[in-house]
């Protein structure tokens, strides 16, 4: 198994649960994990903040025509209708992002575990489907043998005529 991905016990604990208490993390795939954590959250958050942060900069300066105030009070209200949606979408992406926290940290245990399984499951079929084509092989193999045997009684000798 790959050293990368393993997890290192501290103590050998009594129950189930003390052993994942005190699993301790791999410092290596910590380390991977921070990094891909900011290349691929933290970076897109922070330009896409700018971005918006940007666009809406770009909305409040006037330009040459901003002499109409009925439009201005139009989009005021346009906007005011969509801000109950955006807080509502805010707080549940808060409740997304706290679970997938909270989950990041629960879950490594019990993934291990199951890959675990699955790499048992995985070794006992091969050993059963190896099992079930021994015999075949056996066939095979007698009758391979058989064949060579009957061929060199068989076999005529070769006569050199020179």
């Amino acid at each position: 198994m790959n050293d990368a991905f393993s997890f290192q016990t501290i103590s050998s604990p009594n129950s189930e649960m003390d052993r994942f208490s005190k699993l301790k993390p791999n410092p290596l795939t910590q380390a991977i994990h921070k990094r891909e954590v900011f290349w691929q959250i933290i970076l897109p958050v922070i330009l896409m903040s700018f971005f918006l942060i940007a666009i809406a900069v770009l909305i409040c300066v006037p330009g040459q025509d901003s002499t109409s105030l009925g439009k201005d009070i139009s989009l005021i209200f346009l906007i005011l209708l969509a801000v109950p949606f955006v807080f509502i979408l805010l707080a549940l992406l808060t409740a997304v992002t706290y679970g997938l926290i909270k989950l990041i940290i629960v879950l490594p245990p019990y993934t291990h575990l199951v890959q675990e399984g699955f790499l048992l499951i995985q070794h006992k079929i091969t050993f059963y489907a190896d099992k079930a084509a021994e015999p075949i092989f056996l066939v095979n193999s007698w009758k391979s043998g058989a064949q060579t045997l009957t061929k060199n009684i068989i076999k005529k000798p070769k006569i050199n005529k020179e």
